[in-house]
Protein backbone atom coordinates (compact mmCIF):
# COMPACT_ATOMS: atom_id res chain seq x y z
CA UNK A 1 0.00 0.00 0.00
CA UNK A 2 2.74 2.32 0.49
CA UNK A 3 3.96 1.87 -3.01
CA UNK A 4 1.40 2.67 -4.25
CA UNK A 5 1.16 5.57 -2.15
CA UNK A 6 4.75 6.87 -3.30
CA UNK A 7 3.80 6.15 -7.14
CA UNK A 8 0.36 8.13 -7.01
CA UNK A 9 2.35 11.02 -5.05
CA UNK A 10 4.87 10.68 -7.75
CA UNK A 11 3.05 11.00 -10.35
CA UNK A 12 1.34 13.45 -8.79
CA UNK A 13 4.58 15.51 -8.34
CA UNK A 14 5.61 15.11 -12.08
CA UNK A 15 2.55 16.24 -13.36
CA UNK A 16 2.62 19.37 -10.67
CA UNK A 17 6.70 20.17 -12.04
CA UNK A 18 5.25 19.73 -15.62
CA UNK A 19 2.52 22.59 -15.10
CA UNK A 20 4.98 24.70 -13.27
CA UNK A 21 7.89 24.82 -15.70
CA UNK A 22 4.80 25.06 -18.63
CA UNK A 23 3.87 28.02 -16.38
CA UNK A 24 7.04 29.65 -16.05
CA UNK A 25 7.79 28.99 -19.54
CA UNK A 26 5.00 31.19 -21.04
CA UNK A 27 5.54 33.47 -18.57
CA UNK A 28 8.98 34.10 -19.89
CA UNK A 29 7.65 34.36 -23.91
CA UNK A 30 5.21 37.09 -22.51
CA UNK A 31 7.71 38.80 -20.97
CA UNK A 32 9.98 38.82 -24.04
CA UNK A 33 7.25 39.37 -27.40
CA UNK A 34 4.72 41.37 -25.40
CA UNK A 35 5.41 44.55 -25.96
CA UNK A 36 7.06 46.61 -22.99
CA UNK A 37 6.40 50.05 -21.95
CA UNK A 38 9.35 52.12 -22.35
CA UNK A 39 8.88 55.48 -20.34
CA UNK A 40 11.66 56.41 -23.48
CA UNK A 41 9.54 56.51 -26.36
CA UNK A 42 7.38 59.33 -25.01
CA UNK A 43 7.77 62.12 -27.69
CA UNK A 44 9.45 59.74 -30.25
CA UNK A 45 8.56 59.88 -33.59
CA UNK A 46 8.43 55.84 -33.84
CA UNK A 47 5.78 56.04 -30.83
CA UNK A 48 2.33 55.09 -32.10
CA UNK A 49 1.15 55.71 -28.36
CA UNK A 50 -0.51 58.96 -26.97
CA UNK A 51 2.60 60.41 -26.03
CA UNK A 52 4.54 59.49 -29.16
CA UNK A 53 5.04 61.84 -32.08
CA UNK A 54 4.63 59.68 -34.82
CA UNK A 55 1.54 61.03 -36.48
CA UNK A 56 2.77 64.36 -36.28
CA UNK A 57 6.13 63.26 -38.23
CA UNK A 58 3.60 61.64 -40.94
CA UNK A 59 2.52 64.87 -41.18
CA UNK A 60 5.50 67.04 -42.16
CA UNK A 61 6.21 63.68 -44.78
CA UNK A 62 2.44 64.42 -47.00
CA UNK A 63 3.04 67.89 -46.68
CA UNK A 64 6.73 67.43 -48.38
CA UNK A 65 8.86 68.77 -45.39
CA UNK A 66 12.21 66.68 -44.88
CA UNK A 67 12.32 65.43 -41.34
CA UNK A 68 15.61 63.09 -40.63
CA UNK A 69 16.02 61.03 -37.79
CA UNK A 70 19.06 61.61 -35.48
CA UNK A 71 20.09 58.46 -33.79
CA UNK A 72 23.50 59.55 -32.81
CA UNK A 73 25.21 61.31 -29.54
CA UNK A 74 25.07 64.71 -29.85
CA UNK A 75 28.51 65.01 -30.23
CA UNK A 76 28.16 63.98 -33.69
CA UNK A 77 26.14 66.74 -34.43
CA UNK A 78 29.51 69.05 -35.22
CA UNK A 79 30.29 66.73 -38.18
CA UNK A 80 27.39 67.84 -40.36
CA UNK A 81 28.16 69.72 -42.79
CA UNK A 82 25.46 72.25 -43.15
CA UNK A 83 26.81 75.84 -43.95
CA UNK A 84 23.44 77.49 -43.12
CA UNK A 85 23.00 75.39 -39.99
CA UNK A 86 21.23 72.85 -38.41
CA UNK A 87 17.33 72.64 -36.68
CA UNK A 88 17.45 70.01 -33.70
CA UNK A 89 13.97 68.28 -32.06
CA UNK A 90 13.98 67.52 -29.39
CA UNK A 91 10.91 65.60 -27.62
CA UNK A 92 12.12 65.26 -23.67
CA UNK A 93 10.80 61.59 -22.32
CA UNK A 94 11.70 63.26 -18.97
CA UNK A 95 11.66 67.29 -18.49
CA UNK A 96 14.79 68.65 -17.96
CA UNK A 97 16.64 71.97 -17.13
CA UNK A 98 16.22 75.24 -19.18
CA UNK A 99 19.60 75.83 -19.24
CA UNK A 100 21.50 74.23 -21.92
CA UNK A 101 24.80 72.34 -20.88
CA UNK A 102 28.03 74.12 -22.31
CA UNK A 103 28.48 71.71 -25.04
CA UNK A 104 24.93 72.85 -26.21
CA UNK A 105 24.90 76.36 -26.04
CA UNK A 106 28.38 76.44 -28.64
CA UNK A 107 26.69 74.04 -31.14
CA UNK A 108 23.47 76.59 -30.96
CA UNK A 109 25.97 79.69 -30.96
CA UNK A 110 27.36 78.87 -34.04
CA UNK A 111 24.52 79.37 -36.03
CA UNK A 112 22.28 76.08 -35.00
CA UNK A 113 18.52 75.62 -33.85
CA UNK A 114 17.28 73.87 -30.70
CA UNK A 115 14.07 73.20 -29.80
CA UNK A 116 13.49 71.60 -27.03
CA UNK A 117 10.32 70.36 -25.86
CA UNK A 118 9.37 69.10 -22.35
CA UNK A 119 11.59 71.48 -19.38
CA UNK A 120 11.18 72.16 -16.08
CA UNK A 121 9.10 74.69 -14.83
CA UNK A 122 7.13 75.77 -11.84
CA UNK A 123 3.18 74.85 -11.26
CA UNK A 124 1.16 78.08 -11.31
CA UNK A 125 -2.36 78.65 -10.68
CA UNK A 126 -2.98 78.36 -14.42
CA UNK A 127 -5.95 76.09 -15.02
CA UNK A 128 -4.62 72.60 -16.57
CA UNK A 129 -6.43 72.53 -19.84
CA UNK A 130 -6.20 75.64 -21.79
CA UNK A 131 -6.63 76.62 -25.30
CA UNK A 132 -4.43 79.77 -26.96
CA UNK A 133 -4.87 81.44 -30.31
CA UNK A 134 -2.18 81.30 -32.66
CA UNK A 135 -1.89 82.09 -36.44
CA UNK A 136 -2.21 78.46 -37.06
CA UNK A 137 -5.36 78.08 -35.33
CA UNK A 138 -5.97 77.57 -31.47
CA UNK A 139 -3.31 75.25 -29.48
CA UNK A 140 -4.32 72.94 -27.04
CA UNK A 141 -1.70 72.85 -23.39
CA UNK A 142 -2.08 70.57 -20.74
CA UNK A 143 -0.44 71.71 -17.95
CA UNK A 144 0.11 74.48 -15.24
CA UNK A 145 3.03 74.43 -15.91
CA UNK A 146 4.76 78.38 -16.43
CA UNK A 147 7.79 79.73 -17.42
CA UNK A 148 7.10 83.28 -14.75
CA UNK A 149 8.40 85.82 -16.31
CA UNK A 150 10.50 88.03 -13.68
CA UNK A 151 12.57 84.55 -13.22
CA UNK A 152 13.83 86.24 -17.11
CA UNK A 153 17.13 88.16 -16.87
CA UNK A 154 17.66 91.06 -18.25
CA UNK A 155 20.42 90.08 -20.38
CA UNK A 156 18.58 87.39 -21.94
CA UNK A 157 17.18 88.08 -25.61
CA UNK A 158 13.83 85.96 -24.94
CA UNK A 159 10.94 86.46 -26.76
CA UNK A 160 7.72 84.38 -26.15
CA UNK A 161 6.17 82.90 -28.38
CA UNK A 162 3.08 81.53 -26.64
CA UNK A 163 2.04 82.18 -22.96
CA UNK A 164 -0.66 83.69 -20.57
CA UNK A 165 -0.96 85.63 -17.65
CA UNK A 166 0.25 83.04 -15.90
CA UNK A 167 4.09 83.01 -17.74
CA UNK A 168 5.41 81.68 -20.74
CA UNK A 169 4.58 78.40 -22.45
CA UNK A 170 6.84 78.74 -25.96
CA UNK A 171 9.53 81.49 -25.63
CA UNK A 172 12.68 81.58 -27.84
CA UNK A 173 16.34 82.66 -26.78
CA UNK A 174 19.17 83.92 -28.96
CA UNK A 175 22.35 82.55 -28.59
CA UNK A 176 25.27 83.86 -30.45
CA UNK A 177 24.66 83.16 -34.39
CA UNK A 178 21.77 80.86 -33.30
CA UNK A 179 18.63 80.33 -31.40
CA UNK A 180 16.74 77.78 -28.36
CA UNK A 181 13.23 77.49 -28.79
CA UNK A 182 11.79 76.27 -24.95
CA UNK A 183 8.61 74.22 -24.46
CA UNK A 184 7.14 73.74 -21.25
CA UNK A 185 4.80 70.70 -21.83
CA UNK A 186 6.48 67.41 -24.02
CA UNK A 187 3.10 67.16 -25.81
CA UNK A 188 2.97 69.86 -28.31
CA UNK A 189 2.28 67.68 -31.00
CA UNK A 190 1.95 64.13 -28.99
CA UNK A 191 -0.46 61.81 -31.45
CA UNK A 192 -3.11 62.26 -28.30
CA UNK A 193 -3.87 65.84 -30.29
CA UNK A 194 -3.90 64.93 -34.16
CA UNK A 195 -6.99 65.96 -33.97
CA UNK A 196 -6.67 69.43 -32.33
CA UNK A 197 -6.41 72.16 -35.35
CA UNK A 198 -3.40 73.92 -33.91
CA UNK A 199 -0.54 71.70 -32.47
CA UNK A 200 0.41 70.52 -35.23
CA UNK A 201 0.81 72.98 -37.13
CA UNK A 202 2.42 75.33 -34.59
CA UNK A 203 5.06 73.06 -33.95
CA UNK A 204 5.50 72.51 -37.74
CA UNK A 205 5.87 76.10 -37.91
CA UNK A 206 8.27 76.09 -35.21
CA UNK A 207 10.79 73.81 -36.87
CA UNK A 208 10.77 75.33 -40.90
CA UNK A 209 10.94 79.12 -39.74
CA UNK A 210 14.65 79.11 -40.90
CA UNK A 211 16.08 77.03 -44.36
CA UNK A 212 17.91 74.76 -42.03
CA UNK A 213 17.94 70.80 -42.21
CA UNK A 214 15.80 69.38 -39.91
CA UNK A 215 16.62 66.63 -37.48
CA UNK A 216 14.67 65.05 -34.99
CA UNK A 217 16.32 63.81 -31.98
CA UNK A 218 16.04 60.14 -31.79
CA UNK A 219 19.32 58.81 -29.64
CA UNK A 220 17.67 60.24 -26.20
CA UNK A 221 14.29 57.57 -26.72
CA UNK A 222 17.04 54.64 -27.29
CA UNK A 223 17.45 54.45 -31.25
CA UNK A 224 20.79 53.44 -32.71
CA UNK A 225 22.20 53.42 -36.24
CA UNK A 226 24.19 50.38 -36.88
CA UNK A 227 27.73 52.23 -36.49
CA UNK A 228 26.54 53.83 -32.81
CA UNK A 229 25.59 49.92 -31.72
CA UNK A 230 28.42 48.93 -32.80
CA UNK A 231 30.43 50.85 -30.70
CA UNK A 232 28.85 51.06 -27.73
CA UNK A 233 28.33 47.21 -27.50
CA UNK A 234 24.73 46.86 -28.16
CA UNK A 235 25.16 44.63 -31.60
CA UNK A 236 23.96 41.50 -29.82
CA UNK A 237 21.29 39.30 -27.89
CA UNK A 238 23.85 39.72 -24.69
CA UNK A 239 24.42 43.41 -24.45
CA UNK A 240 20.70 44.03 -25.35
CA UNK A 241 19.45 41.55 -22.23
CA UNK A 242 22.35 43.47 -20.06
CA UNK A 243 20.70 46.16 -20.78
CA UNK A 244 17.18 45.62 -19.95
CA UNK A 245 15.64 44.53 -16.97
CA UNK A 246 16.10 40.80 -16.90
CA UNK A 247 16.81 40.92 -13.47
CA UNK A 248 13.45 40.88 -12.63
CA UNK A 249 12.24 38.02 -15.05
CA UNK A 250 15.03 36.41 -13.24
CA UNK A 251 13.78 36.81 -9.86
CA UNK A 252 9.98 36.64 -10.85
CA UNK A 253 10.97 32.98 -12.35
CA UNK A 254 13.03 32.13 -8.90
CA UNK A 255 9.76 33.18 -6.79
CA UNK A 256 7.70 30.87 -9.36
CA UNK A 257 10.02 28.73 -8.92
CA UNK A 258 10.07 28.20 -5.15
CA UNK A 259 6.09 28.37 -5.23
CA UNK A 260 6.13 25.69 -6.96
CA UNK A 261 8.42 23.77 -5.05
CA UNK A 262 6.34 24.69 -1.97
CA UNK A 263 3.22 24.15 -3.27
CA UNK A 264 4.20 20.55 -4.91
CA UNK A 265 5.52 19.73 -1.18
CA UNK A 266 2.49 20.76 0.81
CA UNK A 267 -0.21 21.69 -1.47
CA UNK A 268 -2.75 21.50 0.66
CA UNK A 269 -1.61 19.90 3.74
CA UNK A 270 -0.12 16.37 4.14
CA UNK A 271 -0.40 13.74 1.48
CA UNK A 272 -3.74 11.61 2.39
CA UNK A 273 -3.13 7.60 2.04
CA UNK A 274 -5.35 6.05 -0.22
CA UNK A 275 -8.12 4.02 1.46
CA UNK A 276 -7.15 0.40 1.97
CA UNK A 277 -9.81 -2.17 0.26
CA UNK A 278 -11.67 -4.14 2.60
CA UNK A 279 -10.37 -7.80 2.75
CA UNK A 280 -13.10 -10.71 2.86
CA UNK A 281 -11.90 -12.95 5.54
CA UNK A 282 -13.59 -16.03 3.90
CA UNK A 283 -13.13 -15.54 0.75
CA UNK A 284 -9.22 -15.02 1.42
CA UNK A 285 -9.12 -18.75 3.54
CA UNK A 286 -10.91 -20.03 0.52
CA UNK A 287 -8.47 -18.94 -2.04
CA UNK A 288 -6.02 -19.85 0.90
CA UNK A 289 -7.03 -23.43 1.49
CA UNK A 290 -7.50 -24.24 -2.15
CA UNK A 291 -4.30 -22.92 -3.33
CA UNK A 292 -2.96 -25.54 -0.51
CA UNK A 293 -5.15 -28.32 -1.28
CA UNK A 294 -3.89 -27.94 -5.13
CA UNK A 295 -0.21 -27.82 -3.94
CA UNK A 296 -0.73 -31.16 -1.85
CA UNK A 297 -2.43 -32.68 -4.88
CA UNK A 298 -5.60 -33.42 -2.16
CA UNK A 299 -8.06 -33.95 -5.13
CA UNK A 300 -9.92 -36.52 -3.73
CA UNK A 301 -10.50 -34.63 -0.34
CA UNK A 302 -11.94 -31.83 -2.53
CA UNK A 303 -14.39 -34.32 -4.70
CA UNK A 304 -15.47 -35.54 -1.24
CA UNK A 305 -16.09 -32.16 0.35
CA UNK A 306 -17.74 -30.52 -2.45
CA UNK A 307 -19.82 -33.92 -3.26
CA UNK A 308 -21.47 -33.91 0.19
CA UNK A 309 -22.35 -30.65 0.34
CA UNK A 310 -23.98 -30.91 -3.07
CA UNK A 311 -26.20 -34.12 -2.10
CA UNK A 312 -28.17 -32.47 0.58
CA UNK A 313 -29.42 -29.68 -1.21
CA UNK A 314 -30.39 -32.80 -4.32
CA UNK A 315 -32.19 -34.76 -1.64
CA UNK A 316 -34.17 -31.67 -0.25
CA UNK A 317 -35.22 -30.85 -3.98
CA UNK A 318 -35.94 -34.58 -4.60
CA UNK A 319 -38.16 -34.53 -1.27
CA UNK A 320 -36.27 -36.99 0.42
CA UNK A 321 -34.93 -34.89 3.22
CA UNK A 322 -31.14 -34.74 4.33
CA UNK A 323 -30.41 -38.06 6.27
CA UNK A 324 -28.24 -40.70 4.84
CA UNK A 325 -29.77 -42.04 1.97
CA UNK A 326 -28.59 -44.67 -0.40
CA UNK A 327 -27.36 -44.15 -3.80
CA UNK A 328 -30.34 -45.91 -5.73
CA UNK A 329 -32.97 -44.64 -3.78
CA UNK A 330 -31.68 -41.35 -5.14
CA UNK A 331 -31.35 -42.34 -8.74
CA UNK A 332 -34.83 -43.88 -8.70
CA UNK A 333 -36.32 -40.89 -7.23
CA UNK A 334 -34.31 -38.40 -9.57
CA UNK A 335 -35.88 -40.66 -12.63
CA UNK A 336 -39.33 -40.54 -11.29
CA UNK A 337 -39.63 -37.34 -10.76
CA UNK A 338 -38.05 -35.39 -13.37
CA UNK A 339 -38.39 -38.22 -16.06
CA UNK A 340 -34.89 -37.26 -17.34
CA UNK A 341 -31.70 -39.10 -17.61
CA UNK A 342 -29.73 -40.40 -14.71
CA UNK A 343 -26.18 -40.41 -16.47
CA UNK A 344 -25.04 -37.13 -15.14
CA UNK A 345 -26.24 -38.06 -11.73
CA UNK A 346 -23.98 -41.11 -11.49
CA UNK A 347 -21.28 -39.36 -12.76
CA UNK A 348 -21.61 -37.52 -9.99
CA UNK A 349 -22.36 -39.68 -6.82
CA UNK A 350 -20.76 -42.73 -8.10
CA UNK A 351 -16.86 -41.26 -6.86
CA UNK A 352 -18.86 -40.34 -3.68
CA UNK A 353 -19.71 -43.97 -3.49
CA UNK A 354 -16.84 -45.93 -4.51
CA UNK A 355 -14.15 -43.31 -4.36
CA UNK A 356 -10.95 -44.11 -6.81
CA UNK A 357 -7.73 -44.77 -5.07
CA UNK A 358 -5.93 -42.25 -6.44
CA UNK A 359 -7.62 -39.18 -8.13
CA UNK A 360 -6.05 -37.08 -10.66
CA UNK A 361 -6.57 -33.52 -11.65
CA UNK A 362 -8.11 -34.15 -15.38
CA UNK A 363 -10.46 -36.43 -13.33
CA UNK A 364 -11.80 -33.92 -11.08
CA UNK A 365 -12.22 -31.38 -13.43
CA UNK A 366 -14.46 -33.93 -15.49
CA UNK A 367 -16.25 -34.37 -12.19
CA UNK A 368 -16.89 -30.32 -11.57
CA UNK A 369 -18.62 -30.61 -14.98
CA UNK A 370 -20.58 -33.25 -14.34
CA UNK A 371 -21.53 -31.64 -11.31
CA UNK A 372 -22.11 -28.25 -13.36
CA UNK A 373 -24.46 -30.49 -15.90
CA UNK A 374 -26.85 -31.69 -13.24
CA UNK A 375 -27.48 -28.68 -11.43
CA UNK A 376 -28.50 -27.02 -15.25
CA UNK A 377 -31.15 -30.02 -14.45
CA UNK A 378 -32.37 -29.60 -11.49
CA UNK A 379 -36.04 -28.35 -10.89
CA UNK A 380 -36.11 -24.70 -11.00
CA UNK A 381 -37.10 -24.43 -6.93
CA UNK A 382 -33.85 -25.45 -6.49
CA UNK A 383 -32.03 -22.51 -8.31
CA UNK A 384 -29.53 -20.56 -5.80
CA UNK A 385 -29.61 -23.53 -3.08
CA UNK A 386 -26.09 -24.78 -4.51
CA UNK A 387 -22.99 -22.71 -3.95
CA UNK A 388 -21.50 -23.60 -7.14
CA UNK A 389 -25.18 -23.31 -9.38
CA UNK A 390 -24.29 -20.16 -10.51
CA UNK A 391 -20.61 -20.65 -11.50
CA UNK A 392 -19.15 -22.49 -14.86
CA UNK A 393 -16.81 -25.46 -14.02
CA UNK A 394 -13.22 -24.35 -13.68
CA UNK A 395 -10.95 -25.19 -16.71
Amino acid sequence: MNTVIRRVNGSQGWRGWGIGLAAIAVLLLLIFLAPSRNPYQSGSTYGRGPDGYGAWYATLQRQGITLQRWQKPFTELTHLVAPQGVTLLRVNPIATETTLVAEESRWVAAGNTLIVLGVQQPVTPAPFRSRHETPVGPVRIDTRRRYPRRQIPAAIQATERLGDRFGAIVWQQAIGQGQAIFVVTPHLAANAYQNEVGNFPFLTQLVTQTDQPIWVNEYIHGHRDREIQVQEGRDNWASYLGQTAWVWVVVQGSFLLLLLIWANNRRLGPAARLPEPEIDNTQAYIGALASVLQQAGSHGFVLDRIGQAEKQPLQQVLGLGTGPIATAALIAAWREQTGQSATDLEAVLTPLTHPPPKLSEAELRDWLAALHRLQQQLPARSQGRSSLRSQPPPH
